[in-house]
């Protein structure tokens, strides 16, 4: 089914089941007439979460080490529960996402992800209520 036969519309196309476990494998929104499902494999794998894992780490670390190499930045005094609390929180969604998106989903591992994620979030304001 296509939208319009003009180029540079958006085409709805049914591309073959290459890729079974991912939940848009169906249909596949193509741009310029282009198709994107090369994207797909990048998305049915956990390089993605685990990379945006490993980045949060890598900031987290960053942020610590420059603080205390800067006390009197902009940032204020050294803080690391501040860092570790917002980052936290996004670390640990990232993991839920993990877990959800799987070919056999864990639903304990999601909630455990997603509940510390909410506690985390829960510190991170009464860190910065604190201030």
């Amino acid at each position: 089914m296509t939208a319009g036969p003009l180029p540079g519309r958006f085409v709805l196309t049914s591309p073959p089941q290459r890729f079974p476990g991912h939940s848009a494998a169906s249909t596949c929104v193509s741009l310029l007439d282009r198709d994107i499902d090369r994207l797909v494999p990048i998305f049915d794998s956990d390089a993605l979460p685990i990379g945006i894992l490993v980045l949060i780490l890598v900031e987290a670390l960053v942020l610590i080490v420059w603080q205390r190499r800067n006390p009197d930045s902009a940032l204020g005094k050294p803080n690391t529960a501040r860092i570790v609390s917002f980052l936290g929180a996004g670390g640990s969604l990232v993991a839920a996402m993990i877990f959800h998106r799987r070919p056999d989903p864990s639903p304990e591992g999601f909630a455990i992800a997603m509940l510390s994620a909410m506690v985390i979030h829960l510190w991170h304001i009464a860190v910065l209520l604190r201030r």
